[in-house]
């Protein structure tokens, strides 16, 4: 008998190394203060922070932000399965 269970490969995730150094880097381009390089910062930020996908990234509009609500969130409309749900942000990806 087999199961459908849906597992995480931990094969397909950066280590907390890799991550860090990801950051390091773009932290690193940031300084140079070319608007291309914060954007890039901001989003690979965006992405470790929420553990969102690119596709929904892509999507976010301004409004969707809501950093003056009790808890600090994003929404996300165009989820997969076209689902809307709410990601909470962490007090250090909201400074």
């Amino acid at each position: 008998m087999t199961t459908n269970r849906w597992e995480l490969d931990p094969n397909k995730f950066l280590s907390k190394e890799d991550a860090s150094r990801l950051q390091a880097v773009a932290r690193k381009q940031t300084e140079s203060g070319e608007h291309v390089t914060i954007r890039d910062h901001f989003i690979i930020c965006l992405g470790l922070a929420t553990g969102l996908r690119v596709m929904e990234i892509a999507a976010l509009k301004c409004s969707d932000l809501g950093l003056e609500d009790t808890i600090p969130s994003l929404v996300v409309v165009h989820g997969k399965g076209k689902k809307k749900r709410r990601v909470f942000i962490n007090g250090s990806f909201k400074k």
